[in-house]
């Protein structure tokens, strides 16, 4: 996992699936944090002693969130200042500590995906980092009421200009319109989107496994896949604007592993198995 610091573009965190976070800057290496300098721990099950570092992910006061996958408090986190600090989900993931990426959305909760399975977890610290005692944890998965995921296989979150959730799976999108009622009594399962083709009513690539999703300037979604390439849908997602393909395009592979936007310029650049491709679009921050 890679994180730049928004507002230092010369500094930068890279995760190490075995020897913790390492920081840069200037492009040199000046820091490797594991579990004798930070909160990071070691994994807790086979007296390896290795620092697993899944994802990161800085949130909008500057913390530097992460995973530290098979630990036993697997998430931690290096504020703005400098300051470290760990947390655990106590008896939650029963024993199966395996946690990648992370997302800090705009509301404070992280999001955070589990591989193999095991869809997602949701953390919030409640704006208190200091005080776990206000802490809230909960799971989510493809069973209604409990997220309601079209598929337990999540490779994607991603949130949109509205404060949106949107997760992509190995059955296609799914949206958590009110990600705010996670931690409420209400309902807060997520919406698969239904789309009008040919005159028949379906579900938004409801067939495909999607790897990225990332939103422009104008809130619409770029959406990447493992086999079809990559979309550009609408700002709700009921229109595909364009769909690129290797056969319909230069791009090298309908592999897609990640897309980034230069917020200035406009241009979408598209990760696949067999390089880098960038493409000028319209729409800028």
């Amino acid at each position: 996992a890679v994180a730049v610091d928004p507002r230092d573009p010369d500094h930068a965190f890279v995760g190490s699936w075995d020897d913790g976070l390492i920081e840069f800057r200037g492009r040199e290496a000046v820091a490797n944090y594991t579990a004798g300098s930070s909160s990071l721990q070691v994994v807790s099950n086979d007296g390896s002693g290795k620092v697993n570092v899944g994802g990161l992910d800085f949130d909008q006061s500057g913390n530097l969130w992460m995973t530290n996958g098979w630990a036993a408090q697997p998430v931690s986190v290096r504020t703005a200042a400098g300051v470290w600090k760990s947390f655990s989900p106590g008896s939650l993931l029963a024993g199966n500590l395996l946690i990648s990426d992370i997302f800090a959305a705009s509301n404070g909760y992280k999001w955070i995906v589990r591989p193999r399975g095991n869809a997602l977890m949701v953390f919030n610290d409640a704006g208190t980092i200091e005080d776990t005692s206000d802490d809230q944890w909960k799971l989510l998965n493809n069973t209604p009421g409990s997220g309601g995921l079209p598929s337990p296989d999540v490779f994607a979150v991603a949130e949109d200009k509205e404060g949106q959730i949107w997760v992509g799976t190995g059955k296609g999108v799914a949206v958590f319109y009110t990600p705010s009622a996670i931690f409420g009594d209400g309902d807060f399962d997520a919406q698969q989107i239904l789309i009008e083709q040919d005159g028949n009513v379906q579900i938004l690539l409801e067939t495909e496994f999607v790897s990225n999703i990332t939103v422009d300037g104008a809130n619409r979604k770029w959406v990447g896949t493992q086999t079809s390439g990559v979309y550009l849908l609408s700002a709700d997602g009921r229109e595909q604007l364009l769909h690129f393909t290797a056969e319909n395009s230069p791009l090298p592979s309908n592999g897609i592993t990640s897309v980034a936007i230069d917020g200035v310029s406009g241009e979408v650049f598209f990760g696949t198995e067999r390089g880098i491709i960038g493409y000028r679009s319209d729409a800028t921050e």
